[in-house]
């Protein structure tokens, strides 16, 4: 080999390195690309940068050029599948800037596209799809990863030019933003929970706390895990934080109530990829269709499961198939079915779907009256249905018919208990009446919040009956009549006993006495028959068999105390109007009045009681 080529090889090879492991964010005035020599007129090497042909690969560059699969000089070719990820050097985020792009145009880009998902695979949110002449624009990696992934698609005909885009890297100098998800946010007890770390820019640590601090660790993560994976061993709901830090700072996320575990008769969010998961089956009726457990539909209509990285879906030119659940039980009591769903027709094909149930295995599958789904459904929608089962066991089919559609999908199926109907009774002591024994609608300025026959709102929590008796469904606002009463849905998942607590704005926190039999059915409490009827015997006696929670918890830290009684003492000198949590027997005005309620309580040092 000729010395003189030896050494433009190694110069070649020189500036590439250069290029690569410098990391420096390259403009479209320096950018380098392979292929040219030293211009003096330049004063610079012209096109040195390495081209990039889009392949199925992931490469790390902070500079290049990004082209389609058949490179610079030539159309890309038909019949193309293929996924590419861009990694940036460490410290930095991608970023990607297209210059020239030419693909088959269609109005919905099903032809020939080019995706672009902000993350390191193609499960990560989609920036965009794109097709025809449009240029694309620029795009940054702005995820945990600061990387890219484009899949490009054609078709068996028309090859356009493609694409040409610059690569370059931009460096992270700021603390980190934090955030998360998780692949479901709704389970049963005993199931794990993947949490995905999605801080930007990137993080060089991370800290989980989940509250309360009853779950496992499992899989060799962590709290200190980047990804961890999380056994939730019972039902309740559970707030979540992050922290993340790197070398510029650091920052926080918590998410209240944001992890539900419920305790469901059946609940299947088709996570587990492959033959699907454990204890379903399915049969074919007509035809060789099968349902396939995947993210989204073999044809990306949708592209995505409705909630995590996995559904069930069915498609395919003729055939139905029934996906069957597991047994479960119903103990007799009305149940319901709720689930997502989704159904898109294709060139005038349309496939459909129905429910079957059946009560014993000899028995023939019977309809579900109504649950029949013919017409296009383009986007993921909620069903929700009641199960005609009325004895003690039931069973679901779910039947595919596919006729060339773009298929059936199902996500996150949800059996429960109807649900039953809270008939709680309870007094406030601020807003009682004496003249009646009734209390009055909490008022402002301007006459009652509500209406004349609604008091006032308060909150309701179930709790469960073992310590740390974490909350075991999101808190139920709800309005309590003039009479004492509200009435209020339950969850139908709510099913075993639990703790009641009542909340109201400026009473204190009030715990029922013992846990409540929560059977598919009305449920009844009434707090304000004896002052035993609260945990702790936490009452005040309004007249003889009435009593009320006690009023004052003006900042509801829990107590009754000085710093309440300043706050009123400081709002009654300026003579303040409205609803306000400091105005205890709800007239619209801080006065005299309610400095005596507080005076009594706050002396006697009043306090929430509840089970420990």
């Amino acid at each position: 080999m000729k010395w003189y080529v030896l050494l433009g090889m190694w110069g070649m090879f020189s500036l590439l390195m250069v290029c690569l492991l410098r990391g420096q964010p390259i403009s479209p005035k320096n950018h380098l690309r392979l292929g040219t020599t030293f211009n003096p007129d330049k004063g610079w090497v012209d096109n040195i940068n390495p081209e990039f042909i889009m392949s199925d690969t992931v490469i790390e560059a902070c500079c290049g050029l990004f082209t389609d699969p058949g490179g610079k000089k030539f159309n890309y070719p038909p019949n193309q599948d293929v996924t590419m990820t861009i990694m940036p050097a460490p410290g930095h985020l991608i970023q990607v800037s297209f210059q020239r792009f030419d693909l088959e145009y269609q109005s919905g880009c099903h032809f020939d596209y080019l995706k672009v998902f902000n993350g390191a695979n193609s499960n990560a949110p989609v920036l965009g799809t794109f097709c025809g002449q449009s240029l694309p624009g620029d795009f940054t990696g702005n995820n945990p990863d600061g990387a890219l992934t484009f899949v490009f698609h054609s078709d068996l005909t028309i090859e356009k030019q493609g694409w040409e885009a610059l690569i370059s890297c931009i460096p992270i100098t700021f603390p980190p933003i934090a955030d998360f998800s998780s692949d479901h946010v709704i389970g049963m007890p005993g199931g794990v929970i993947c949490f995905q770390d999605l801080s930007v820019p990137i993080p060089s640590s991370w800290n989980w706390t989940i509250t309360p601090a009853i779950v496992t660790f499992v899989e060799g993560t962590g709290p200190y895990s980047r990804n961890p994976k999380v056994l939730f061993p019972f039902p309740g709901v559970y707030q979540v934080s992050l922290t993340v830090e790197n070398g510029y700072g650091s920052g926080c996320m918590i998410k209240d109530d944001y992890i539900q575990i419920r305790n469901y008769l059946l609940y299947e969010d088709f996570e587990e990829a492959g033959s699907g998961p454990e204890g379903w089956s399915q049969e074919a009726l007509t035809g060789s269709v099968s349902w396939l457990f995947m993210n989204g539909s073999p044809a990306m209509h949708p592209p995505l499961a409705f909630q995590g990285s996995g559904n069930a879906t069915i498609s395919g030119t003729g055939g139905q198939t029934l996906l069957i659940s597991p047994w479960f039980e119903i103990d007799s009591f009305p149940t319901r079915l709720i689930f997502r769903h989704y159904q898109e027709a294709f060139a005038g094909w349309q496939d459909q779907l129905s429910i079957v149930y059946r009560e014993d295995s000899t028995s023939p599958w019977i309809p579900i009256p109504g649950a029949n789904w013919n017409g296009n459904t383009s986007t993921w929608v909620v069903h929700c249905v009641s199960i005609p089962c009325i004895n003690s066991s039931c069973q679901l089919g779910f039947l595919g018919s596919v006729s060339g559609g773009y298929g059936v999908c199902l996500d996150e199926i949800e059996v429960m208990h109807e649900p039953a109907i809270l008939d709680l009774r309870l007094m406030l002591q601020g807003l009682i009446d004496p003249s009646t024994g009734q209390m009055l609608p909490a008022r402002d300025e301007n006459g009652p919040i509500w209406n004349d026959s609604i008091a006032d709102l308060i909150r309701i929590s179930f709790h469960h009956t073992n310590p740390p008796h974490q909350s075991l469904a999101p808190v139920i606002d709800a309005m309590l009549n003039t009479s004492g009463q509200v009435l209020a849905l339950l969850p139908g998942y709510l099913t075993a006993s639990a703790y009641l607590s009542t909340q109201h704005r400026n009473s204190l926190e009030t715990w029922s006495a013992v846990p409540i039999p929560l059977n598919p059915d009305t449920v009844r409490y009434d707090f304000s028959c004896a002052a035993s009827q609260a945990f702790g015997s936490n009452q005040c006696a309004i007249s003889s068999g009435v009593y009320a929670l006690f009023s004052g918890d003006v900042n509801q830290d829990g107590v009754i105390d000085c710093n309440d009684l300043g706050i009123v003492e400081q709002e009654m000198q300026f003579f303040n109007f409205g609803y306000l949590p400091s105005d205890l027997n709800g007239d619209g005005i801080v006065d005299s009045n309610d400095m005596a309620i507080i005076e009594m309580n706050a002396a006697n040092f009043l306090e929430v009681q509840k089970p420990s």
